[in-house]
């Protein structure tokens, strides 16, 4: 009779116990921070296409994934400012008419890997 009030007893014990440990590994495990890449494909009216890789280090996934959600609104916003830096530059030297280049005509998809 001693053997089966321990065993039971024991059992009780041991599935609190094994509930907790599993809910604490599931979270662990949710909210595990890595290093994760961004790639983004980004073409110039479709005269010019590269991708560009993100390095995006001890993130979630779904902090990750927003990151790089993210660089599909920055990359075009950026370059198209870039590209009028530099082309206004050339415009001001004396090579002919303005150049303005806007964000829509830069476009960008990206993916996390």
């Amino acid at each position: 009779m001693f053997e089966q009030y321990n065993n039971h007893t024991m059992k009780k014990l041991n599935l609190p116990l094994i509930a907790t440990l599993a809910l604490f590994a599931s979270l662990t495990f949710a909210s595990c921070k890595k290093d994760h890449t961004c790639a983004c494909n980004v073409s110039f009216m479709g005269l010019y296409d590269t991708t560009i890789n993100f390095e995006i280090e001890e993130q979630t996934n779904k902090q990750a994934k927003r990151l790089c959600d993210n660089n599909e609104t920055t990359i075009p916003t950026y370059s198209a400012a870039l590209f009028n830096n530099i082309f206004g530059g050339a415009q001001d030297s004396g090579f002919g008419m303005p150049i303005v280049i806007t964000p829509g005509m830069i476009s960008t998809d990206c993916d996390l890997n």
